[in-house]
């Protein structure tokens, strides 16, 4: 078991460093329609009234806590992208210990950490890495209910 836990634990820093290294090599850029969507929303603007946007509004409205957060200085952006990926990368390391599955843990890991900044070609696409991390939260969350539900000792669903 411990084993199991050092090589899991070996995978998730791994995991972590070839995200930064990739972060550190590549070029990154932002998506300006979104941001530009998000922005006119945050100023009060009405999405299809007052401006014209191709996507839905969602994944513009998920943005503003993220833009807001650094102020709107779009130099921070792929910072705040790479502290997306890193929360991703321990969400998923914490799902792989729920089922406690070495293999496909660190296969998972390191696989999110080497493609995570190809999935917007050099563009920081923050809805599609929000949107990422919230589903896997939401996988661990409905992992530890069905948990709570299946074990005949308590009838309170712990999320840590």
């Amino acid at each position: 078991m411990a084993k199991k836990i050092k090589v899991k634990c070996v995978a998730l820093i791994l995991s972590t460093i070839s995200l930064v290294i990739f972060f550190l090599i590549k070029k990154h850029y932002i998506e300006l329609a979104d941001t530009m969507d998000s922005w006119l929303i945050w100023k009060g603007l009405i999405f299809y009234k007052d401006f014209d946007s191709f996507h839905l509004p969602l994944g513009k409205i998920i943005l503003q806590p993220l833009h807001i957060l650094s102020n709107w200085d779009f130099r921070l952006d792929p910072l705040l992208g790479l502290a997306l990926g890193i929360a991703t990368l321990a969400t998923i390391y914490l799902i792989g210990n729920y089922k406690k599955r070495l293999i496909s843990t660190s296969v998972s890991l390191l696989f999110f950490s080497i493609f995570y900044w190809y999935t917007g070609t050099g563009i920081e696409y923050f809805h599609e890495q929000l949107t990422g991390l919230l589903l896997a939260v939401s996988i661990l969350f409905l992992l530890k209910y069905f948990e709570s539900k299946n074990s005949p000792k308590s009838n309170t669903v712990s999320f840590i």
